[in-house]
């Protein structure tokens, strides 16, 4: 593995170079964003910059016990900027987990959970939801729709309260006669409240990388970390795992899926983001 810089946010032209160049050379297709450079480095790449999520992985890998990859640089190159990590073994936990046992995926479920705890517990007492530090979600959920009847503006702030929170996603649904029920439960959820948490965002199974006997090695894709209701992540796991039996089985004992989270589900598999990807969201920022 090539030696970090001293200040990875402060990479010397050269070393920019170097890595632009092992990239290029590196892409299987002229379009692919993440490249393994066979060195010990990972790059990702994207248009939006990703000095956040950099930040996020180095402020993560101080002050708890997650796993998370190493940085080594990040830096902008003309229109894309570019995160160089240290390579994680392993494989995604969605690839991984029908080779496992029921035990070992509980424990999996356990140690995220406990994981959960390390972060809320650094994000105590704010109400406001947003990205970390500040600024609105970074999240591919909270992009437009493909279809023209979801499209509204990305969120331009924090939400102050669970109110706006649930108005943002009434608007997302838009008038369609077949959104009624989902903007009726939405709307009784605008006068309920739940506390505000830290948490990854999308903490779902492509997200997780396990080790051949099935210990989480790390914990990627830190570019959603922020504040969020406390019932978000447990549904993106549920949302995410869920064409995986033996992983939702896990889950129902370790976590407690709620109405709203639930509610929620319901909401975005209506408005389409699974068929939207991290690349079409970097496209509209």
């Amino acid at each position: 593995m090539q030696p970090a810089a001293t200040d990875p946010f402060a990479p010397s032209a050269a070393a920019i170079e170097e890595v632009f160049e092992q990239f290029e050379q590196a892409k299987t297709t002229p379009l692919q964003m993440c490249v393994d450079l066979g060195d010990g480095r990972f790059v990702k790449c994207r248009f939006a910059s990703l000095r956040r999520e950099a930040e996020a992985l180095q402020f993560v890998r101080a002050n708890t016990t997650i796993p998370v990859p190493s940085v080594l640089l990040v830096f902008q190159r003309e229109d894309k900027w570019y995160l160089v990590m240290e390579t994680i073994g392993g494989t995604t936990l969605s690839l991984h987990c029908k080779n496992m046992s029921t035990t070992q995926l509980v424990e999996i479920a356990n140690t995220l959970k406990e994981y959960m705890y390390q972060l809320e517990n650094l994000g105590a007492h704010r109400c406001i939801m947003g990205s970390w530090l500040k600024g609105p979600f970074s999240n591919v959920f909270f992009a437009l729709a493909r279809h023209y009847r979801f499209k509204v503006p990305l969120p331009t702030d924090e939400y102050n309260n669970m109110a706006d929170f649930h108005r943002y996603w009434v608007q997302r649904l838009g008038d369609h006669p077949q959104c009624d029920f989902l903007r009726d439960a939405l709307s009784k959820e605008v006068l309920s409240e739940d506390k505000v948490v830290l948490s990854h965002g999308d903490l779902n199974v492509s997200n997780i990388m396990v080790s051949a006997d099935g210990h989480i090695l790390s914990v990627l894709d830190w570019d959603t970390f922020g504040w969020y209701p406390a019932f978000w992540e447990p549904m993106s796991m549920w949302r995410g795992g869920r064409w995986r039996t033996e992983w939702l089985n896990a889950l129902e004992t370790v976590f407690k899926q709620t109405d709203m989270g639930t509610t929620y589900i319901t909401v975005l598999d209506f408005l389409g983001t699974d068929y939207f990807t991290s690349d079409d969201f970097d496209d509209l920022l």
